[in-house]
């Protein structure tokens, strides 16, 4: 999150319990002695303000002396800034990744095909359960248990098939 903030950073933010110009925020300041020459950042490192060496001079404040509904508000808007964005999906890449996965999958062995579709079986036989009702952590235990692999197998198999269509399981796995 960004520490300081200058007045006009602070209008241009309408924050909920401050004015909406840079300004009447640089009144509030002053009526608030927000500018508190202890509470001055290189002499105190807990300051709360400090001189802005941008162009233009004037000050710069730590949410710190912002009113708690001002706080709340910076903090979401800081949260949403550095949320990490969704990433975008190529759907031909994917398509491309699948059709590949399952040339690949033609040319294997009969052995490893094998082995791919009991592993497609029972996740077939979790998702069954999962629909009937059961929670996934028991459906898992269950299935788990009935054909002899361990839990964290399953999910290991579930998450190599994560964001597929089923139909589309079995080269992956």
């Amino acid at each position: 999150m960004k520490e300081w903030f200058s007045p006009a950073e602070l209008a241009e933010l309408r924050l909920p319990g401050l004015p909406e110009t840079r300004t009447a925020i640089a009144a509030l300041a002053d009526a608030q002695c927000w500018r508190d020459p202890a509470l001055e950042y290189p002499a105190n490192p807990n300051g709360v303000w400090r001189k802005r060496l941008a162009r233009g001079g004037g000050f710069e404040y730590r949410p710190d002396v912002l009113p708690l509904a001002a706080r709340a508000k910076l903090i979401y808007l800081t949260a949403q800034e550095t949320a990490p964005k969704p990433i975008a999906r190529d759907e031909a890449a994917i398509a491309a990744d699948i059709q590949a996965r399952w040339s690949h999958f033609d040319k294997l062995p009969k052995h490893r095909k094998d082995k791919a579709e009991a592993a497609l079986k029972v996740l077939q036989a979790v998702r069954e359960l999962e629909k009937a009702g059961t929670s996934l952590t028991v459906a898992r235990a269950l299935v788990a248990s009935q054909h002899g692999v361990s839990v964290r197998t399953l999910f290991l198999w579930q998450n190599r098939v994560a964001g597929l269509a089923p139909s589309h399981w079995l080269p992956f796995l």
